[in-house]
């Protein structure tokens, strides 16, 4: 695998006839994400060649993989978005017969969302600022400390809820400092 550019490769294998008849074969590029909550579908055919050969023969294949294979649209942002982290990249007969497997990672588009009082705990908590000031607030209450992993089914409920809703749970977040840290996240960037 080769890099060609900002989230683009090429993706080079060889397909090889180990039979006794001419054969062919639809060798297929498959990307995978693995997220704990997952936002896309796991595991995606995103090129594939056909290949004829004859006994005992070899093709080298190149399938390329590019930043809209990586991209998913963003409701927020109106457009396509590249999140940064880690995936995989698969070749393989089909999606069950996975014969080449490599480890990627992107550092994705580089742009920061802005948050309001609508976005929810889950989009703050990710949030490079506002993740980090939101945490501060909450690093005082009881049992919040850990809420950005979302170990338990309420907590994973609690992920997508608007920041402004959390005003009468009795944890800190009146309206006013959900207003506060809004301005606070924006003026940060």
């Amino acid at each position: 695998m080769r890099e060609t550019g900002p989230h683009s490769w090429d993706v080079a294998f060889t397909v090889t006839n180990t039979g006794d008849r001419h054969g062919q074969e639809v060798a297929q590029l498959y990307v995978a994400f693995d997220a704990e909550r997952p936002t896309r579908p796991r595991h995606g055919l995103r090129a594939f060649a056909k290949v004829g050969l004859a006994p005992g023969a070899s093709e080298r294949v190149r399938l390329a993989l590019g930043p809209r294979d990586l991209a998913q649209w963003s409701v927020t942002r109106g457009g396509w978005r590249i999140d940064p982290g880690a995936f995989t990249v698969e070749v393989g007969a089909s999606s069950r017969d996975i014969r080449l497997r490599a480890e990627l990672s992107t550092p994705g588009d580089g742009h920061v969302g802005e948050l309001s009082e609508m976005s929810t705990l889950g989009e703050w908590l990710a949030h490079p600022v506002g993740g980090r000031m939101l945490k501060e607030r909450l690093r005082s209450v009881p049992g919040l400390s850990d809420l950005d992993r979302g170990e338990s089914p309420l907590v994973g409920l609690a992920l997508g809820i608007p920041l402004i809703k959390f005003r009468t749970f009795g944890i800190g977040l009146t309206a006013e400092v959900v207003t506060a840290l809004v301005a606070a996240t924006r003026n940060a960037l």
